[in-house]
């Protein structure tokens, strides 16, 4: 199957732990940056009062509390990430183009066609959210309708219902608390770029999902 090939490229190295960590890293510094483009909205979603004065000790609370209230905010709603952290995605995705400049600004890494370790035939992308959770697809420009077509995902937590909707097959996964899906029929799964879209918020969902699960297996001294 042509997805194996690329599968094998990220399922090799690092220590899950070392991939939370950075995740929450990158969060961070992207509230910071929503903080310093769009303070009003930053606050109005962190649900904290404005400061007075943008200097001094009032203000330096104030945006602590705000930058907390985010972070929280964005790893139990990681769905909303794409809209208030990468822009309103409705009024980018309408073409593959727009997704895949969405994708490249999104959290992770998007790789291209140039990018590839495998000669593959075909517009092929990864875009990967971490070293175990990422989708593997294929732009199909001549489309009209759905011009991408998804031939895996891999990713913690995975909601399967959204899988399921975009036929991909659950298959095997050598990773502990990773699950694979493939296309259930051919190469690839064919989709439009809301679809891709639905399938990366479901990666970045379940990651989060895991890496809370993960927090409070370790917070109970791993009971």
């Amino acid at each position: 199957m042509i997805a194996a090939g690329l599968f094998e490229e990220f399922d090799k190295t690092d220590n899950p732990t070392i991939n939370e960590i950075s995740q929450e890293d990158r969060l961070k510094a992207e509230i910071d940056e929503f903080l310093a483009d769009d303070m009003a909205r930053a606050f109005d979603i962190a649900d904290v009062e404005m400061p007075d004065e943008l200097s001094g000790d009032r203000y330096e609370q104030a945006m602590d509390a705000a930058r907390e209230a985010l972070l929280t905010y964005f790893q139990e709603n990681p769905s909303e990430m794409s809209v208030h952290l990468y822009g309103n995605l409705n009024e980018s995705i309408e073409d593959i183009d727009g997704v895949l400049d969405v994708l490249k600004k999104k959290d992770g890494e998007l790789k291209g066609p140039e990018d590839q370790k495998y000669t593959i035939k075909g517009e092929w992308y990864t875009w990967k959210y971490s070293q175990f959770d990422y989708v593997i697809f294929q732009v199909i420009r001549a489309s009209k309708t759905k011009s991408i077509g998804v031939a895996a995902v891999q990713g913690h937590h995975l909601d399967y219902k959204v899988m399921e909707k975009y036929n991909l097959q659950k298959g095997n996964s050598w990773i502990a608390g990773v699950e694979s899906y493939r296309a259930r029929y051919g190469d690839s799964s064919p989709t439009d770029a809301q679809g891709l879209m639905e399938i990366c918020d479901t990666i970045t969902g379940g990651h989060s999902s895991y890496a809370q699960s993960f927090a409070d297996y370790v917070a109970g001294g791993g009971e």
